[in-house]
């Protein structure tokens, strides 16, 4: 069987983190999303993948190449526009050589066993998982083992069963996928509800535990968070005496833990990293490669990116750090309830830190705020405090 991954989208609602890179490249546990999704595949066998890039194509597929290093075959397909998932899939139609093929959005995390129970299932199929608040999804409608219908986003939503975007699928949906993007519906979601509605029986299956979605920034901090459950202890820097390693820490090559810190696990931290001395790590943190964290600071439940810099004696708290930022001394970035406005859409986050976009320069004793948002390639002046959302590139003086 082939699989079809869809990589092409920029993800809006994630900036600023997709400002350079798409979506499907922001890493969790310091790999990218759609990493996930290919090894996914090849531990359940399926080798032959058809990858639709568009946004920022490039990085994909020079971090994937050919996919020889992951273990299985990939071709490259163009999405010029990115006009919905229906279009992408109808994009990879020429490169299909089987009639019958798996499609998996690329910016899910997966597992193995998420893909078993749609793969094994002998007709069309849809993958579904139970969600706490499934009217930000396609609520997915059932009469026993059938689909009669996908509604995406309703107001109100009875069902909590959704749609995680793992399909089974036939080379039958492309006789239908043209009418539904005349009509202006683009997503693969609309043109499996129109063919419901012409008579075809789709089914459904749950694929348990494990599926995560990653929409707006803050859920990088919960995918993390979910991504640490499964590792294991790993030490291959080097550690100073007097630094305590509690529980189940990664610590990459060349990186230096001085004396005087104590990480508490689950941790992850990349390679080429200095952390210290006197640095405090706790539980749920991921730093990524070549990350200086300076004397005395303290990192709680926060990811931080390659190559940035926390400043002495600053305190990062359920935040996310972009990538070669720069945080001065005495930064801090506290955790607390907050009330986040995120385009047209109100969220009232229970426990959230600051959302700092790549390249960022943040001055020393800045205060950034819980639920504070700010743009890529900011400049905050010194004594600042931050809070609601900083465009790209402003300069905060």
């Amino acid at each position: 069987m082939e699989a079809v991954v869809l990589a092409a989208g920029e993800g809006l609602r994630l900036r600023p983190f997709t400002v350079s890179r798409p979506k499907v490249m922001i890493e969790i546990a310091n790999k990218p999303i759609v990493e996930y999704v290919v090894r996914a595949l090849a531990e359940t066998g399926i080798r032959d993948i058809i990858m639709v890039v568009g946004y920022k194509k490039e990085s994909v597929m020079s971090y994937f190449g050919n996919g020889g290093a992951h273990n299985v075959r990939i071709k490259y397909v163009v999405q010029k526009k990115q006009l919905g998932t229906a279009h992408a899939l109808l994009t990879a139609k020429d490169a299909l050589d089987s009639d019958e093929f798996l499609v998996l959005a690329g910016d899910n995390i997966v597992r193995s066993e998420n893909l078993q129970p749609v793969i094994k299932s002998e007709a069309i199929t849809v993958g579904v998982t139970e969600s706490d608040i499934p009217s930000k999804y396609g609520v997915v409608l059932h009469k026993n083992e059938y689909v009669i219908d996908i509604i995406e986003k309703p107001e109100r939503a009875e069902m909590r069963l959704i749609n995680t975007g793992i399909y089974k699928l036939t080379s039958e949906i492309f006789d239908y996928i043209p009418q539904c993007i005349e009509e202006g519906k683009y997503g693969i979601s609309h043109v499996l509800s129109h063919m419901i509605k012409t008579g075809t029986k789709i089914r459904w299956e749950r694929v348990g535990s494990g599926w995560r979605d990653i929409v707006y920034p803050w859920d990088i901090v919960e995918a993390n968070a979910h991504a640490l459950t499964g590792i294991s202890r790993r030490i291959e820097g080097d550690v100073e005496r007097n630094a305590v390693i509690k529980g189940r820490v990664v610590i990459g090559k060349d990186t230096v833990i001085r004396s005087g810190c104590y990480i508490r696990g689950p941790v992850i931290i990349g390679e080429g990293c200095e952390i210290g001395p006197n640095v405090y790590i706790s539980g749920g943190s991921v730093i990524g490669n070549d990350v200086t964290i300076m004397a005395n600071s303290t990192v709680e439940e926060s990811v931080i990116f390659d190559e940035s810099i926390v400043g002495t004696s600053s305190h990062i708290s359920r935040s996310v750090i972009g990538w070669g930022s720069v945080l001065g001394s005495g930064v801090r970035c506290p955790s607390s309830s907050a009330t986040v406005v995120f385009g047209d859409e109100v969220f009232n986050l229970e426990s959230t830190g600051a959302m700092v976009g790549e390249g960022c320069k943040i001055m020393s004793n800045c205060v950034i705020m819980p639920g504070a948002i700010v743009g890529a390639y900011c400049k905050v002046n010194p004594l600042r405090v931050i809070s609601g959302t900083i465009e790209d590139g402003s300069i905060v003086v």
